[in-house]
């Protein structure tokens, strides 16, 4: 989950940060920013979008100072939640599901509506 804070922080100067920030995410994540991906390359004109380019570094902004906060997680199965305490206070809680076996991020994002013409 620390890599993909870092990653994301990262992709302000670094844009293919975003792909290593995806790879963290579940399948289901994913899948959302595949869809937003594609009906954004259906109304671009002939650009092309890839999902990790749909993770926006300019609205991505960490509430906390992770380095050297602290983690504690509930289990409950194939999901957790991971409490993040900042270091300067303030937490944040974070959704996990394992898949694979390997625990992934699994961000909340909204249906892409689908726009008529």
């Amino acid at each position: 989950m620390a890599a993909f804070v870092v990653a994301m922080e990262q992709s302000r100067g670094d844009l293919s940060q975003r792909r290593v920030a995806y790879q963290y995410l579940s399948q289901r994540s994913r899948q959302a920013l595949l869809d937003r991906s594609r009906r954004a390359s259906q109304v671009s004109g002939g650009v092309e979008f890839q999902p990790w380019e749909m993770l926006a570094p300019g609205r991505w902004r960490s509430r906390l100072q992770v380095a050297g906060g602290s983690y504690t997680a509930r289990v409950d199965g194939d999901r957790a939640v991971v409490t993040v305490r900042g270091r300067e206070g303030g937490a944040a809680d974070v959704p996990l599901v394992r898949e694979q076996g390997r625990w992934a991020i699994a961000l909340e994002l909204p249906p892409a509506e689908a726009r008529g013409p």
